[in-house]
């Protein structure tokens, strides 16, 4: 082999070697603010060549799936599928969720999310012992308050109509007190005028914002304690809420949460809901006086808006916050999420 050949040779292995290098090179390791493939290693202007240190690209833990690509998804009433008797979590958070429009996002929530509590039997679909809601396919637990105080109550829910509804709520018989007066709650199955949507399908991300049509729940307790206001103990008290809400997807992306493998296609969810509340004995409205000592307000106007994700499988949410400001003020999950 002549000079010229081996010289030939020799340029070409060099070549390959440096585009090897740059190929190995170009993207910073994995650290605790990094990346990986998020930044390229470039030379300063008119530099010859860059001094470059070799480090194997480190392979992401199971709540750094920055790499993942969900693509966006519409969730279809035959997408849907029930989990049963899903136990919940409610996890202290201690950090930020991107609620910005648009995709493509991956959530992880497992990095900064500590459980703090599990309640199991939160959700289920074995309804046919209550009467009111045997044609409904899941019910959820869920807290109310009424008269400023919390009970608990399971919310029932069918899918018809291209649809999700609520219909109603069982309540079973507790006692709560506040301010010196006790609140009686008997048994009973609240029904919504009318049933409330909860998700229109094809739920996607589109821009939209849907309007719920405007219902009203009613809850009927009995007084103990109120004497002193004029109310004699055992007097029927109706708490009603008139609600107004609306909702609308913000994102699409990935979703990590604290005990998943892998993360899931996930929609983020932005709810407002408006409410009136409207307390009435014996059929007519309490004067405001009667209700200030308990700090309470007649036709008490608020606005709420919380964020849930929800992904195929699950029909409601399977992760849902509040924000205040960007400081998450609660986030409550499901355990089992396909």
């Amino acid at each position: 082999m002549n000079t010229k050949s081996i010289l030939s040779v020799l340029l070409f292995l060099i070549s390959l070697k440096a585009f090897s290098t740059i190929e190995l090179n170009c993207y910073q390791p994995t650290g605790s603010q990094g990346t990986p493939g998020s930044q390229l290693l470039q030379g300063a202007p008119g530099s010859q060549g860059l001094v470059r240190t070799f480090k194997p690209k480190t392979i992401p833990r199971p709540s750094e799936h920055i790499n993942f690509k969900a693509a966006m998804f519409s969730i279809t009433k035959s997408s849907v599928g029930v989990v049963s008797n899903a136990p919940f979590y409610s996890l202290f958070f201690d950090g930020k969720i991107d609620i910005t429009p648009g995709g493509n996002k991956c959530w992880d929530l497992a990095g900064n999310a500590e459980i703090i509590d599990e309640i199991d039997n939160q959700i289920g679909v074995d309804v046919q012992s209550i009467s009111g809601f045997k044609d409904c396919n899941y019910y959820k637990r869920v807290f109310l308050s009424v008269l400023g105080q919390s009970i608990t109550a399971h919310e029932y829910y069918y899918l018809d109509d291209g649809k999700i509804y609520a219909k109603g709520m069982s309540i079973s018989m507790q006692t709560v007190n506040g301010s010196g007066i006790t609140i009686n709650v008997p048994e009973q199955e609240v029904l919504y005028a009318p049933s409330k949507p909860v998700c229109y399908f094809p739920l996607t991300y589109d821009g939209t914002t849907h309007t719920i049509p405007p219902y009203t729940r009613t809850i009927n307790a009995t007084l103990a304690g109120a004497s002193g206001l004029g109310i004699p103990d055992g007097t029927a008290v109706s708490y009603s809420v008139t609600f107004n809400d609306n909702y609308k997807v913000l994102a699409w992306g990935g979703l990590q949460l604290i005990d998943n493998e892998s993360p899931v296609n996930a929609l983020l969810v932005q709810a407002e809901s408006r409410t009136v509340e409207t307390i009435l004995i014996n059929g007519a409205k309490v004067p405001q006086s009667v209700l200030s000592p308990l700090k309470i307000t007649q036709d008490f106007a608020s606005v709420s808006v919380n964020y849930s994700f929800r992904n195929m499988t699950f029909p409601d949410n399977i992760a849902e916050f509040g924000l205040d400001g960007d400081k998450v003020t609660y986030l409550t999950t499901t355990k089992t999420i396909k």
